[in-house]
């Protein structure tokens, strides 16, 4: 792991910064197209590293090596480099205000590029954010091997954090609903379960027994899948069966959810492999993108994409139709 830098040499290069640009009071704003504030990212662009995500009238995106901050129109002009030098990733974005993971510490800054501030400095390195309903939860390592780390959560505004995981890992999947988080949990059989856990740390509540490897929870209904196909489950029903939504045969290999769609990666090795959208009913499935992608982030009107041997990101719009 990278070593961390001092949060002195950190705050005089972000003011340095910051100087060189246009000065801007530090303000929130709600986005003006209908998206819920509490979104802040979708949990699975932080899974597959957050590399884009956008404010209301832009977008963010790191170069492949995220070491470079980009910011463009939402329709794909007026490209800016905005932050360069720095490992960045796991972009959110909560009430129009850029909140991301920086040479291992938690900051934020304003939707036009400046007034950045470092929220918190981890002494062994934060690992990712995702944030929802005035938290910030963070994957952090426990000491300076690179492999132990633990979930915490703390206020979106900053200030002292709380353990909520003793054990965390990257890929453990975290989705935030109606109050609560949602995350996977290694359980007997060697596969993972789903939890239930009060931001507050006060109630835990196992949801589901069976093994899920990626999990988002939207209005109390679950989508979740095991590297086979992807269900349903209905959270609001305790009744509920698992619905099969994309089959087993399109083997997706990650999910997506946003809006009303399924975007989800198929990676069976032969010609039909590709980015696909389908309906959270299962209808109207279609490729998007041709070839393996497994880097990919869901971000309005587009989808910032990438090879395991690409240089750069690429992006197609949502419809697939123009890159």
């Amino acid at each position: 792991m990278k070593k961390i830098i001092s949060l002195l040499l950190l705050t005089a290069i972000l003011f340095s910064f910051s100087a060189c640009q246009t000065k801007e009071k530090f303000t929130y704003g709600e986005m003006d197209d209908g998206l819920k504030s509490i979104e802040g990212a979708n949990p699975q662009n932080i899974l597959t590293g957050g590399f884009a995500a956008r404010t209301e009238h832009s977008i963010y995106y790191t170069s492949r090596n995220h070491m470079t901050l980009f910011r463009m129109d939402r329709n794909g002009d007026n490209l800016k480099q905005v932050i360069s030098g720095f490992a960045i990733t796991s972009l959110n974005v909560y009430r129009n205000t850029l909140y991301f993971v920086m040479d291992g510490h938690i900051c934020r800054m304003n939707n036009v590029g400046n007034a950045q501030a470092v929220l918190y400095e981890s002494e062994f390195g934060v690992y990712s954010i995702y944030i929802a309903d005035d938290y910030i939860f963070y994957k952090e390592y426990t000491d300076d091997t690179g492999e132990n780390m633990q979930l915490c959560v703390m206020p979106v505004q900053g200030g002292e954090g709380k353990v909520l995981l003793e054990e965390s890992s990257p890929m453990q999947a975290l989705s935030y609903d109606q109050g609560m988080l949602y995350v996977n949990l290694l359980n007997e059989e060697g596969g993972y379960a789903i939890a239930a856990l009060d931001p507050a740390g006060e109630s835990y509540l196992m949801m589901y027994e069976g093994s899920v490897a990626y999990l988002q929870v939207v209005d109390g209904y679950c989508y979740m899948h095991n590297y086979g196909g992807v269900y349903r489950l209905n959270f609001n029903d305790s009744e509920d069966d698992p619905i099969e939504v994309i089959p087993e045969t399109s083997v997706p290999n990650t999910m997506n959810v946003a809006g009303d769609y399924i975007y989800y990666l198929r990676y069976n090795e032969d010609e039909n492999d590709g980015i696909y959208r389908v309906k959270t009913d299962g209808s109207a499935r279609r490729c998007l993108v041709k070839g393996v992608y497994p880097m990919y982030n869901v971000v309005g009107d587009w989808i910032f994409y990438c090879g395991e041997t690409d240089t750069g990101f690429s992006r197609v719009r949502i419809d697939g139709q123009s890159k």
